[in-house]
């Protein structure tokens, strides 16, 4: 049997070395992190700028061939989904933006490609649902507001396309039709959208 005393004695060094080796540890995954977060960030700059310069496929391979940590950061998602929409994979798009609209609401970026999406499909009301998301996430977030702007002349000008069809003879909607039409060639111009 073991004196109490002696007990004492080794309780405080087994904690101590176990606080040391939790520290050592802790230290350890604060530099990994630390390292990680800069090397995702290299990562984000350099797949962002293979998207700006149309290497869609080329930022796609490079986001997969991240480890899984790092695609799983809101950037490389947003970005992920970006590249599946430049290279026409709609449908993939839609699903990894409303992932990621569904995990950080806070975001409008997920909301607003979503929206594009839609419009793309002639779906300007939902569209505007989504800007409209956009728009509650960040108010200021100006492409979601320019973007609502070109969905509800759209609508617009399927409203009055439609007023048209039912009386046909009414000026005042063939004015407004027309003066919609010319707004909405604008938009729809290669180039008209930065």
């Amino acid at each position: 049997m073991r004196p109490f005393g002696s007990l004492n004695q080794r309780i405080p060094s087994r904690i101590a070395s176990a606080c040391l080796t939790a520290k050592a540890v802790a230290i350890a995954i604060a530099t990994a992190l630390t390292l990680s977060v800069q090397a995702t960030a290299a990562e984000a700059e350099d797949i962002g700028m293979l998207l700006q310069s149309g290497s869609y496929q080329e930022a796609l391979d490079r986001i997969d061939a991240l480890p899984q940590e790092s695609r799983a950061q809101p950037q490389m998602r947003l970005y992920h989904g970006m590249a599946l929409m430049a290279l026409d994979r709609r449908s993939d798009a839609m699903r990894s933006f409303e992932a990621l609209a569904a995990e950080h609401p806070e975001m409008p970026e997920p909301f607003n490609n979503m929206a594009v999406l839609q419009a793309a499909s002639g779906r300007y009301g939902d569209a505007r649902v989504l800007l409209e998301q956009a728009l509650r996430a960040d108010a200021r977030y100006s492409v979601a507001l320019e973007n609502i702007g070109d969905v509800y002349i759209k609508l617009a000008n399927q409203t009055y396309a439609r007023l048209r069809t039912l009386q046909p003879a009414r000026k005042s909607a063939r004015k407004r039709h027309e003066a919609v039409q010319l707004i909405s060639r604008v938009i729809d111009r290669p180039g008209s959208t930065k």
